[in-house]
């Protein structure tokens, strides 16, 4: 009789239970992460000796399959080897579909994710646009006046700014050009950028009119011995100034200077020293622009230029008459693409592009405030996470761009497994062994193509997030987080790579 009645009860919790919560439902998976405890409460961290608790206190029970088993002994046992010290770490396994966690170590921990912030940047705009939106650069002509307008092509090229070229009548009295970047409003530096100075093209200033990813290539090439070498620029006119003092001597060597100045918005360079004669293909440096609407509209004089029409020497800025009309458009490729190419490649200029352009929908100008405010509620309402209990500052994770914890990033995957562009998503991640950021890392063992993620590397930053699949053929989401690395980052690779060999081995 009372086994009977225990049998009554559990058959009555059960219904009780499936009544109050539908399963597969968002919220189902999302909670079996536990991240509606994931903001302030405490979890068991990597002990030193690297034990993985089976029941962390802020989570749901860990899943108590054999394969699931296996993995936390051989993950607990790897990491005992490793005796990482102060190192940071944060990791969390979970079923890509169900969202059931398989491991997880300090996983509540809001670590610092580097590149692995455009996990979330790509999301957002794929859910807010749309896989198959385009941007659009137009060339529109009023009265005497040529104007250049976007909204944020993250990928606009010479080729594509030549088109628009090319569609101006050489007839037309045009006399001046004037840029219209007021799609985005603020200023072109994104947040956090300001940390160091550097003049390197990662840390590129962005616009809504924005050619080569807002970076100009300046080649030096030698001439006759005791001449000045010759430069080019490409874009032509992207650097509004070029002064030449160099010389061409004997040999082979280089002692090639360059200086970036930017005065009243336009940037000039000062390339100094010696080029070898026998430098044949030249030596190229690439340098930030400090306001590529400016240098962009800079470009297209010198197009214009070179097919005979002629304009004022200085472009300007303004906003386009409601009655100009339109001479040429030219449109980006679908966002889909776009996202490829910014994960695969880690390509931070994209990435702010887009935390710009995902505000689009809304009206107002695309300011850097109304892009963090769009994702930062995007995150919390889909991912079911207080505001409070992660930052995204930027949108590429450049230097102190935001603040997540391993299971954020999982949860992240989790939900974009089950939305409607879920394909395109994965689609964008690097292949282990095959392309990307991940061309050389799980070749061996026929690891290769059974894993996708993205990697994330700062001076003391390590991570790797993404999917594998499992020798049951599951597919399993990861994040790993690496924090206070020491700058030890083939290491952290290392431990990463055979971290994801086991979840590829795990059944």
């Amino acid at each position: 009789m009372r086994t009977l009645i225990a049998m009554l009860c559990c058959f009555l919790c059960s219904n009780l239970n499936a009544e109050q919560r539908r399963p597969g439902h968002s919220y189902d998976r999302l909670n079996r992460l536990g991240l509606e405890l994931a903001a302030t409460a405490p979890e068991t961290p990597l002990l030193k000796s690297g034990k993985v608790a089976d029941s962390p206190a802020s989570g749901r029970p860990l899943v108590q399959s054999k394969g699931a088993k296996k993995l936390r002994k051989r993950l607990n046992e790897m990491l005992k080897k490793q005796a990482l010290g102060r190192v940071k770490v944060g990791i969390v396994i979970a079923d890509a579909r169900s969202g059931a966690v398989w491991a997880r170590i300090n996983g509540n921990e809001a670590l610092n994710p580097a590149s692995t912030m455009k996990l979330f940047t790509s999301a957002i705009a794929l859910d807010r646009l749309g896989p198959d939106y385009r941007f659009s650069t137009e060339l529109l002509g009023h009265k005497d006046t040529l104007y250049l307008r976007g909204n944020g092509d993250p990928a606009f090229t010479v080729g594509a700014l030549t088109q628009l070229a090319r569609k101006v009548e050489k007839g037309r009295h045009f006399k001046k050009l004037i840029v219209d970047p007021f799609a985005f409003g603020g200023g072109v530096l994104p947040p956090g950028y300001g940390a160091k100075k550097s003049r390197a093209c990662y840390r590129a200033a962005v616009g809504a009119v924005a050619l080569n990813s807002g970076c100009g290539v300046i080649g030096v090439f030698p001439t006759r011995e005791g001449k000045k070498a010759l430069i080019r620029m490409e874009p032509p006119g992207y650097f509004f100034g070029v002064s030449n003092r160099t010389r061409s001597v004997s040999g082979k060597g280089s002692t090639l200077v360059v200086k970036t100045k930017h005065k009243a918005l336009f940037t000039h360079a000062k390339i100094t020293g010696r080029i070898g004669r026998k430098q044949r293909n030249g030596v190229h440096f690439r340098y930030r622009v400090s306001h590529p609407p400016l240098a962009t509209a800079n470009t297209l004089i010198h197009l214009l230029k070179r097919r005979g029409i002629i304009l004022n020497k200085t472009p300007e800025m303004g906003h386009t008459p409601s009655a100009s009309r339109r001479i040429a458009i030219t449109k980006s490729a679908p966002l889909s693409a776009l996202i490829s190419t910014m994960n695969k490649k880690s390509n931070n200029f994209i990435a702010e592009m887009l935390l710009r352009g995902m505000v689009q929908p809304t009206k107002g100008a695309a300011t850097w405030k109304a892009g963090q405010r769009i994702a930062r509620s995007w995150i919390s309402k889909n991912l079911q996470v207080p505001a409070s209990s992660f930052e995204y500052n930027n949108g590429s994770g450049l230097y102190s761009g935001g603040r997540f914890s391993a299971r954020q990033v999982v949860a992240l995957l989790v939900h974009m497994n089950q939305h409607p562009a879920r394909l395109q998503y994965r689609a964008s991640l690097s292949i282990a062994g095959r392309d990307g950021t991940l061309i050389n890392r799980l070749r061996g063992n026929n690891y290769a193509g059974r894993m996708v993620g993205k990697t994330g590397t700062l001076n003391n930053v390590s991570a790797l997030s993404g999917y594998a699949r499992n020798r049951r053929g599951l597919r399993l989401a990861f994040s790993i987080l690496m924090n206070e690395t020491g700058g030890a980052t083939t290491r952290m690779r290392k431990i990463q790579n055979q971290i994801a060999a086991l979840i590829i081995e795990s059944k």
